[in-house]
Formats: structure tokens, sequence, C-alpha cells
């Protein structure tokens, strides 16, 4: 990014396929005539982003897009606003929705999310990795030996840390979510939070 902001939007761009629908809930038909389909640039971090942009606040945008239509409509309608984005390209496709809008403005979104990694913890229940297209992966929690729970405070925290960091060290999701289930435990052996957060040498040891 450059110079100084006001404000960073995180992610939230996607592409809007707006459908005109006289009702909803739609009847049930083979087909049915709508008015020209809209194709826009939309969600909330877009919005956000351009708002902030159009009241005069010095603003940018980094997310995930694919390099795909959808991707390039993202960094054209960013570029005609003179708003700084800064982008990722990843193979599961830039987000997008079908939103069907009745005359009065209601609306129905059909959102498709494109996520290809979400990892939901679930404290001493363990994790799971949800992939798209594949089963969820469960991870159980840890006990570790000589180090007992006395504050769960920033356990997630960590355990996404270590994911990460095994991630980007080529580890499959599994070990990732297991190394993640080890910190999160190790985090839990101190009172506070972020007060006792693994280092490599002993995250590396405890997972063996």
């Amino acid at each position: 990014m450059t110079g100084d902001l006001d404000i960073l939007v995180v992610g939230g761009t996607g592409v809007d396929h707006i459908v005109r629908v006289p009702v909803l809930p739609l009847p049930v038909r083979d087909s049915m005539t709508v008015p020209p389909i809209q194709s826009v640039v939309g969600h909330t971090g877009t919005g956000v982003a351009l708002g902030c942009a159009a009241l005069g606040l010095r603003t940018a945008l980094v997310d995930v897009i694919g390099d795909d239509i959808e991707g390039r409509l993202v960094q054209d309608r960013f570029a005609s606003a003179g708003v700084e984005l800064a982008t990722a390209t990843h193979p599961s496709g830039t987000r997008r929705a079908v939103n069907l809008v009745t005359p009065d403005g209601s609306r129905m979104s059909l959102y498709d999310p494109r996520p290809p990694v979400v990892v939901v913890t679930d404290g001493a229940h363990g994790s799971a990795v949800h992939r798209r297209d594949e089963s969820p992966l469960r991870v159980p929690a840890v006990s570790l030996p000589g180090r007992p729970v006395v504050d769960t405070n920033g356990a997630g925290d960590a355990y996404a840390a270590a994911y990460l960091f095994s991630r980007l060290a080529a580890a499959s999701h599994a070990d990732a979510a297991r190394a993640g289930a080890v910190a999160g435990a190790w985090a839990c052996g101190r009172p506070g939070t972020h007060t006792g957060l693994v280092d490599e040498p002993t995250l590396r040891g405890l997972i063996g």
C-alpha cells in the first residue's frame, strides 16, 4: 500500500448479478422472462471502501480474488474510482452472488463465497477444517502433559497462528490443524490473553 491511509478495508469484494423479478418467492416454472440481467461490482467490502472514498477519506482495500472475469471487473471498478486495491489471486475464483430484486426493491441474495479453506474452532470439542467439495476434517483438542488449562483466552488466536505457520511450511491441512490444536492448548497454560504463545522450537517439539 502507498502513502498514509484513513481507512483500510480487508476483504469483501465480489460481483453481483442482479435479476429483476416480479415477486418473491418466485413461482415454480420451467422458465421466466426477465429484464436484462446486470453484473455489477458489489459486496460489503466494496461498498465500505468506495463509500469512504466518496466521503473524501484516503481508502484502500486488500482482498483475494480470482483470475477470472469477475476479478477483472473488481479491478476495473476500483481503478475507475481511483481507490487503491491490492489483491492476491486464488484458483477458487472471485466471490459472486445472484440477487433477485422485486419492483419494490426487496431482494434475495444467492451468495457464492468461493472459500478454498474454512477452519472452525470449538474449544475443548476440537476443530474442523471445511474444504470445498470435501467432508469436514475433524481434529480433537489436545491436552499437554504438565501444562494444565488455566485460562482459555487467546487459544483460538494461537491456533490460527500455528495453523498458518504450518501451511506456509507446506504442511497438510490435517497437520496444520494438529499444530493449531497444540498451540491452542499451550496458550491455555498461562493466565491472561496472549501471554503463553508457543515459539517454533517448542511447537516442533510438541508435534514431533
